[in-house]
């Protein structure tokens, strides 16, 4: 397998910055172990006997999993299924590793992928690598940019439309490509689900208070779970027909009287 290409900018680069010192050494210990179009099997079982063969007692296909996750959340690579087999992709493999070969050992990504790094995982699109073994790249093009699925642009525009109705003067976004990003982050990293995050949108934007604090889908993703709580406890309050009644207001307790009749109350007068 030729040798990879490292070069001096990984120290400065906020990118990897933001990796811990665990997920980094796993990064590049994967860059050595794809083939020559940034690719490999991606199965964890797999990827655990090839980057850490001395290391098989101490790191785990869980271990794996997490390391995964990591690196697809900082956009470096990117997991998808062809014919129901993981596969793995280094998002930036063009941009800084020489192609030789004149084909890959493994499927190219389809336009959608299926990601399966964990259970409740649902895939954003896959970022169109399409490397080249005699590549001319255009500084203006940004081939490993993720771009983003079509359920994720779908709850953008919702949370869009519900926000403009609470407040036709809103600032919005007109490009929602970040909040779709969000959202894809939401259901690939975070294990959301569509309807759940579907139900929280209706929730936040109907709510007196959530509505005018709820104007982005990175607010949304921050405070997600005490939206989703409070959404479930009022879901479980039992609902009435009509505005909330008044409390019953107490009864004045009052001195009881006798009647007197008139004679008797001039009698009393002597």
């Amino acid at each position: 397998m030729p040798n990879r290409i490292l070069k001096e900018t990984i120290c400065t680069s906020e990118t990897i910055e933001k990796l811990s010192p665990e997920v980094e050494v796993f990064f590049y210990r994967l860059l050595v172990q794809c083939d020559d179009y940034g690719r490999m099997d991606a199965r964890p079982a797999i990827i655990r006997s090839r980057c850490y063969p001395l290391r098989l007692d101490q790191v785990s296909e869980n271990h794996i999993t997490q390391w995964l996750k990591a690196l697809i959340e900082a956009e470096l690579i990117q997991i998808y299924t062809i014919d129901n087999k993981q596969y793995l992709q280094v998002t930036t493999w063009e941009k800084h590793q020489q192609v030789r070969a004149k084909r890959s050992k493994y499927p190219e990504p389809d336009s959608i992928c299926n990601q399966l790094i964990s259970d409740d995982s649902i895939c954003p699109r896959n970022p169109n690598p399409n490397p080249n073994p005699n590549p001319n790249p255009n500084p203006n093009n940004n081939v490993s940019e993720r771009e983003c699925s079509d359920v994720a642009f779908d709850l953008s525009n919702q949370l869009k439309t519900l926000i403009l109705r609470n407040n036709p003067k809103a600032r919005v976004l007109k490009d929602l490509s970040s909040w779709a990003k969000e959202f894809d982050r939401m259901m690939q990293i975070d294990g959301r689900t569509r309807e759940d995050i579907e139900a929280v949108i209706k929730f936040c934007q109907n709510d007196q208070f959530w509505h005018v604090n709820i104007l982005s889908a990175g607010k949304l993703r921050e405070k997600y779970d005490q939206l989703y709580l409070k959404m479930k406890s009022e879901v479980s309050k039992p609902t009435g027909s009509g505005p909330p009644k008044s409390r019953p207001q107490p009864q004045r307790v009052t001195a009881r009287t006798e009647e007197y009749s008139m004679e008797e109350y001039y009698e009393g007068l002597k």
